[in-house]
């Protein structure tokens, strides 16, 4: 029987192959070639309980046939002898393996020499550089000749033995490339690409335009691995080919959707959005569904990469597709990498879908599993995700989470640690003294080398109140500082968190150079946050103490009053605005008062005690003389739940009322209660 991948070699019945296992040692030099290499598969395949003096025969009588293997033999070889390095004598084995093949290298053909280094670069054996150069001297000569990976698999391992071939070879072997591209698998390209790049000779921008208009040339002529092939080398290398050429690629992904199966829907895909392509809803839908129709011939990382690739064209998903989806990648958990996984999760969190709970938290026993083998951006993915997904792992998940971070701070980027705070507060969850330490040291240390976007440290500043916890001021002065350059790249709600969120921490920022230019950049900006930012930011400036420009004010109260009349502003907003105006002596306008007073009054029953306290001081504070229909409902309240106050906060109503009848409020109602409270204070 015939073996499908090495025609060479033959398929042995399992008697015979129990027979040859078994044989004595000696009898290996009496063996054909074909039965010696399928003893070596062999050998690779069972429990290490061979002896090495057969190992030594079985290499000794391979070492003697070695120029009479045909190159597919050699690559069988390749495939097993690797297999057998950990045993016994082994390396010892390796070792003459290597010894041979340099004396005979010389008698072996191009074919064969491009397996040979195959096996050669597979077992780390140390070559001399001048065999190298002779061996792809050799090759040259063929190249033309040569299937496309085979040369390719001889350029490889020559790269990664240390010999990178002369500017001649390459060039003979990027013709060859350009004309053979889709005999390459994805892998094959890659171990390319990342041997050209090694060897500084990755295809120029020109030769890339040109090999550009020549595939553009023959769309319609070209089959669909040559098509996948092309836009796969085109987005490894970033190459962004013209809109015509993307739209006529795209028409003919579509056409040969059909087929594409496997590893080719995710090529496919994933080309599409490194290309920077477009494409309409038909062809999203008909990927969308190929995807569904292949789950069960992808691997985990083509699940991962075709779903995450999809999203990012703009595809649209149903539940039940999503579901699916999700099912048969939890199939595939086992052999699921963490670059995987973090990709599944940011790509459900992407879409707002809502996952089961089981495999969701089967999901995260995979990810507590193998915490330690996530990398950096790997794990601000996840913790980012479960953020957006609203997903509280619990405390032994997380704190197992924050060991496997701490250790990989250092090479995160400022955006990467901005998205990790911003995860935990999402998350309502602290992460323990230690972790938070090394955390504001490392950003600290970027927020001082300007390091961070003006986006990424508000969000830092934001997270941080969120979480109540107040960094030292030596931190606070490096993000301040930051700050003070970077603000005008921020978005009006982006620039209202910073002053928001130090109000929170209970930061206080003086009157000074950085607050005029915050004021200052606010002022234009105010139209475009919303309402409960506007508010916050008024508030915030006031614990500052701010000196606020006429002209902001003025801009402030319009803004506030055409809300208001707009049924945007709540009477606990206008509220919110006349204590913080007030309290920089700023007196309200008629218009926004009387707004408060139409608004809050068929809300007084429902006041708290404290509510109505600050807003009569704000309002004496600020020299305004209240509505008297309103402060008559308001003295009514008072009166029903006066037992409810605290002695600071009737101190205060006593004070404001007292100032309202001495202002010209001359009303039987507010002149008993000003004396009853007088009275109340006096004894």
């Amino acid at each position: 029987m015939v073996d499908p991948m090495f025609p060479c070699c033959r398929v042995m019945p399992h008697q015979q192959q129990q027979c040859l296992t078994s044989a004595p040692h000696c009898l290996a030099s009496a063996l054909a070639t074909s039965h010696l290499i399928a003893i070596t598969l062999l050998l690779s395949a069972v429990p290490p309980c061979c002896c090495c003096c057969r190992c030594c025969s079985l290499v000794a009588a391979l070492q003697q046939r070695l120029i009479q293997c045909c190159p597919a033999a050699l690559a069988c070889l390749s495939c097993s002898l690797p297999l057998l390095l950990p045993r016994g004598g082994s390396l010892r084995l390796w070792r003459q393996l290597g010894a041979i093949v340099q004396q005979q290298g010389v008698h072996l053909s191009a074919s064969q020499l491009c397996e040979v280094l195959t096996v050669v670069q597979a077992a780390d054996l140390a070559v001399p550089t001048l065999w190298l150069k002779q061996a792809m001297t050799k090759i040259q000569g063929s190249l033309l000749k040569l299937n496309l990976p085979q040369s390719s698999r001889a350029l490889a391992a020559s790269v990664a033995l240390g010999y990178n071939p002369p500017k001649p070879w390459l060039d003979t072997y990027m013709q060859r490339f350009r004309s053979g591209l889709s005999e390459l698998n994805p892998e094959g390209l890659v171990d390319v690409l990342r041997a050209l790049s090694t060897a500084g000779v990755l295809p120029s921008h020109d030769w890339l335009t040109d090999f550009e208009k020549d595939v553009g040339r023959r769309f319609g002529f070209i089959g669909p691995v040559e098509l996948s092939s092309t836009a796969f080398l085109f987005a490894n290398l970033a190459h962004i080919p013209s809109d015509t050429w993307r739209q006529r690629f795209m028409s003919e992904a579509l056409k040969f959707r059909v087929y594409y199966t496997g590893n080719e829907v995710t090529q496919v895909v994933w080309s599409g959005v490194r290309m920077g392509c477009k494409p309409d809803e038909q062809w999203l839908e008909g990927y969308v569904q190929q995807m569904h129709e292949q789950l069960k011939n992808l691997q985990a990382y083509q699940i991962a990469f075709t779903f995450a690739a999809l999203q990012k064209l703009g595809a649209s998903f149903e539940p039940a597709m999503i579901d699916d989806v999700l099912d048969a990648y939890a199939l595939r958990l086992h052999e699921a990498q963490p670059s995987d996984t973090a990709l599944v999760l940011v790509t459900v969190a992407r879409l707002k879908h809502v996952t089961s709970y089981k495999w969701l938290e089967d999901v995260l026993d995979s990810c507590q599993a193998s915490m330690l083998q996530y990398d950096g951006p790997e794990l601000v993915t996840l913790l980012w995700s479960l953020a957006q997904l609203h997903h509280q792992p619990g405390h032994e998940w997380l704190n197992i989470f924050c060991e496997a971070s701490e250790g990989r701070l250092a090479a995160l980027s400022g955006s990467q640690l901005a998205q990790l705070l911003y995860g935990f507060a999402q998350l309502k969850w602290e992460p323990p003294a230690a972790w938070m330490e090394g955390y504001l040291r490392q950003t600290q240390a970027l927020l001082a080398a300007g390091d961070f976007t003006g986006r990424d440290a508000a969000s830092l500043l934001s997270s941080l109140s969120t979480l109540q916890h107040t960094p030292s001021e030596q931190w606070l002065h490096a993000c301040l500082q930051l700050l003070y350059f970077k603000m005008p790249e921020l978005d009006p709600e982006g620039l209202a968190s910073v002053a928001i969120s130090l109000a929170k921490l209970s930061v206080v920022v003086g009157n000074g150079q950085w607050l005029e230019s915050y004021v200052s950049l606010t002022l234009p900006r105010l139209s475009a946050m919303n309402v409960e930012t506007q508010v916050n930011l008024l508030s915030g400036l006031a614990v500052f103490g701010a000196d606020l420009p006429r002209a902001w004010v003025a801009a402030f109260q319009l803004m506030c009053v055409q809300q208001a009349e707009a049924g945007k502003m709540t009477a606990g907003q206008l509220e919110q605005v006349l204590v913080a105006l007030s309290s920089r002596r700023v007196t309200p306008s008629s218009a926004l008062c009387q707004l408060y007073f139409d608004k809050s009054l068929p809300e007084l029953q429902h006041t708290s005690q404290s509510s109505i306290a600050a807003t009569l001081l704000a309002l004496q504070q600020a020299g305004v003389q209240p509505d008297a229909h309103w402060l008559e409902a308001l003295v009514g309240v008072v009166r029903e739940t006066i037992r409810s106050y605290s002695l600071v906060e009737l101190n205060g109503v006593s004070k404001a009322l007292g100032a309202f009848e001495a202002g010209g409020m001359k009303q039987r109602w507010l002149s008993d209660l000003v004396a009853y409270l007088k009275e109340f204070f006096l004894h």
